[in-house]
């Protein structure tokens, strides 16, 4: 049983919003959630997103982006990820959620 809902990943970016959209596509298709924080100048034109993405324009700098990240994942488990990087979906699948710290490496 695939328990991809209970994890959100995290995309911060600046300036790459070209791969955003890439991201946003390619994980659309999971059950997982996806938090991207945009720090770019001006918000990335968006129509109507999936319910699983929250895009949050932000242009303030990496580590208030972090901090605020906090504030947006509701989920018990989160995950870092490059906005140029591509991760398998079954790479988190397989990850052992039920480590009480919540991580997987």
């Amino acid at each position: 049983m695939s328990r991809l809902g209970d994890l959100t990943i995290v995309i911060p970016s600046f300036g790459r919003q070209d791969f955003l959209t890439r991201q946003i596509s390619y994980w659309s298709a999971s059950e997982v959630n996806l938090l991207i924080l945009d720090g770019s100048e001006r918000a990335m034109p968006l129509g109507s997103l999936p319910s699983r993405v929250n895009y949050v324009h932000m242009p303030t700098d990496f580590f208030q982006r972090m901090q605020a990240a906090a504030d947006y994942v509701t989920t018990p488990y989160a995950a870092l990820l490059g906005v140029t990087l591509r991760q398998d979906p079954q790479d988190f699948t397989d990850c052992p959620f039920n480590l009480g710290a919540g991580v997987c490496t």
